[in-house]
């Protein structure tokens, strides 16, 4: 079907042509912890990281093509994480950015409109609702940053009726956060949505994904279906706009990718995640905000029932917290797990340990308040309060403790209390020098972590970002 869409464009004179494009810069000067009971730590200290982001679009009567991709996206400069496991994609164990990782084709598609039927053939980013499961990695939150972006080879069909638009398509994934070719796996999607939509602030949609998918190394497969809900709304009273969002979504299937000593031949996936955001803004002072989120999470790991919930790893809550101490934890708790001196054969399923800072079987919410100093210039402060949804506990040293929960340091946990960020940021847009845009922030994120966490100390984070845009 591409080769027919793109023969349309071929012999013709393009009637527009436009490019776009970002660079992206950041500084970060992030703490060090302990990792795990042996006393390996994250290592303190600076880096500095880059993303050229390019884009180009050509349109020729209603012919589209679309052509996107970010080069040199890693770390230039600094003091790498030293934790050496290469299985988080953003590869923080290295510096370099002269690797097939650090460039990434992100859009190549054509997309037509015959009649009251538009059709879609080539890759895209997938970005549906908040970004609960389908998220672009195109879409900032109030703090932290958006690194990664589903990415699939889709052909669909759509169309609108009145103001509902449906579609049907297939897709071939390339990344996302279960697993696409870019992690060895074969992932095959049917999906279907509904979305009403009778202006661009009012909607309300549905969306139906059938999945399979299978491990090109070991075989294993992974299918189910997921529904996802959410819907979004902003009322305007003069110069105060009121804007209310929420995602629900609920997987479904089977697994035998992770298994538990009573259930070898595969676990029943059954899990649920939701996600809100509320804001009041002002045309001029600012805007007071409140986001929140829900992740299932999986309490007996040896039944027959998979149930936590994941959430896409650029759906961010504060800049630490998930970010940086859980992704940290994650990939020294993998080490330990596939160390021969522990398991010649580690258990089925232990890469999906690592989400690289993902928010998972977790309770949040997140306030947050942003003042206008200029038009050009903002100040923003917020804090995330984090629970879990299951009984705080490293999967390895509890294990070894005859289930019986334990931290990743070792030690016994009380309650669900994860910790508390404090975050703050001030953000200027400048134009630099038409039609290039200049954006900088400069950011810090304080983590108060509860005793469930090992440490009482408080932990901080600074990040200073430049971009330009065109």
């Amino acid at each position: 079907m591409l080769c027919l869409l793109l023969s349309q464009l071929t012999f013709a004179e393009p009637s527009s042509i436009s490019t776009t494009g970002s660079l992206r810069i950041h500084y970060t000067n992030r703490p060090g912890f302990l990792l795990d009971y042996q006393k390996n730590e994250l290592n303190s200290g600076w880096t500095l990281d880059s993303r050229l982001r390019g884009g180009l679009h050509v349109q020729q009567d209603a012919w589209q093509f679309v052509l996107s991709g970010d080069v040199f996206h890693g770390q230039l400069l600094g003091d790498a994480w030293g934790i050496d496991n290469p299985l988080h994609r953003y590869h923080p164990e290295r510096l370099g950015v002269i690797n097939a990782d650090n460039f990434l084709l992100r859009e190549a598609h054509l997309k037509t409109q015959i009649g009251p039927v538009g059709l879609l053939a080539g890759m895209v980013t997938s970005h549906w609702g908040l970004g609960l499961v389908s998220n672009d990695g195109a879409h900032e939150h109030e703090f932290g940053r958006a690194d990664y972006g589903d990415r699939v080879v889709r052909t669909a069909i759509f169309t609108k009726i009145a103001d509902v638009r449906l579609s049907l398509a297939g897709d071939y994934v390339f990344e996302d956060d279960i697993g696409g070719l870019h992690d060895n796996y074969h992932a095959y999607q049917a999906l279907t949505s509904a979305l009403y939509a009778p202006q661009d602030d009012q909607q309300l949609g549905v969306l139906g994904v059938y999945r399979h998918q299978t491990d090109i190394i070991t075989d294993r497969v992974l299918h189910g279906f997921f529904l996802d809900a959410f819907g979004t709304t902003t009322q305007t009273i003069g110069d105060i706009s009121i804007l209310a969002a929420a995602e629900v979504a609920y997987l479904n299937g089977f697994s035998d990718r992770i298994t538990n000593r009573a259930n070898p031949e595969g676990l029943a996936v059954s899990s649920l995640g939701s996600a809100f955001q509320t804001k009041i803004q002002h045309r001029s002072l600012g805007e007071l905000g409140l986001r929140g989120g829900y992740a299932s999470g999986d309490a007996d790991p040896s039944d027959s029932q998979y149930n936590s919930f994941t959430f896409d790893r650029d759906h961010n809550a504060g800049a630490l917290l998930f970010d940086v101490h859980q992704a940290a934890r994650e990939l020294a708790e993998y080490n330990l797990v596939t160390d021969p001196k522990y398991a010649g054969d580690p258990p089925d399923g232990v890469d999906s340990m690592i989400t690289e800072g993902a928010i998972r079987e977790t309770l949040f919410i997140q306030p947050h308040l942003s003042y206008n100093i200029t038009e050009q210039i903002k100040l923003r402060l917020g804090s995330v309060l984090a629970w879990s949804t299951v009984p705080i506990r490293s999967g390895f040293i509890s294990y070894r403790n005859g289930g019986v929960p334990l931290n990743y340091l070792g030690e016994e946990t009380e309650g669900n209390m994860l910790g508390t960020e404090i975050n703050w940021r001030v953000h200027a847009d400048i134009p630099i020098y038409d039609p290039i845009k200049g954006r900088f922030y400069i950011e810090g994120a304080h983590l108060l972590p509860s005793s469930n966490l090992g440490t009482e100390s408080v932990l901080s984070l600074f990040r200073v970002q430049s971009e330009f845009a065109w």
